[in-house]
């Protein structure tokens, strides 16, 4: 949770569903799949 708030959201991502679902819950604020970062950067 600590280590979370430190790092820039768009630094954070999760591979598994339930891991992202977690921290949606309780950060309030989604992080993305590293395929999403893929994409974006390829994009």
């Amino acid at each position: 949770h600590q280590a979370m708030q430190r790092l820039p959201r768009n630094r954070c991502l999760a591979t598994g569903y339930s891991c992202r679902s977690q921290v949606k819950r309780i950060e309030g604020t989604g992080v993305r799949h590293p395929l999403q970062a893929l994409l974006e950067i390829i994009g």
